[in-house]
């Protein structure tokens, strides 16, 4: 038996039923995502991943699925984390910290990018 077949054949496990306004309506979106994100960060999902399993518009950065997980956080309390293994439903103080604390580091980076700017824009000559 050739075992390169077995990996190629096509999966055979039903695909659950998905609104077809999935890519568009929010609270679709979240009711879909809840079939294919699990909680735990051991369980995260990339967004190209979940796009894919979404049948969100093709994109190969996922970006109108982080986009869609961002509307979620912020327009419905919904409680997704990330990490650099992607998303995942936060399941305990610990995740909820750690992921406080990733997105305070991005805070204080994205202030020093902005003072760095206005520097640079009081001394463009230098570079320009």
């Amino acid at each position: 038996m050739d075992v390169l077949a077995l990996f190629a054949e096509e999966d055979d496990t039903p695909k659950p039923k998905l609104p077809a306004n999935v890519a568009t309506d929010l609270d679709a979106f979240g009711e879909a995502l809840k079939l294919f994100l699990h909680p735990g960060m051991l369980n995260a999902r990339t967004s190209v991943y979940l796009a894919e399993k979404l049948g969100m518009p093709q994109e190969r950065s996922g970006a109108s699925t982080r986009q869609m997980i961002q509307r979620l956080i912020v327009e419905r309390d919904c409680p997704i984390g990330s990490c650099r293994d992607g998303y995942f439903f936060i399941n305990n103080a610990y995740e909820l910290e750690a992921v406080e604390k990733e997105l305070q580091g991005l805070i204080r980076s994205t202030k020093a990018r902005i003072q760095g700017l206005r520097r640079g824009w009081a001394t463009r000559k230098r570079w320009v």
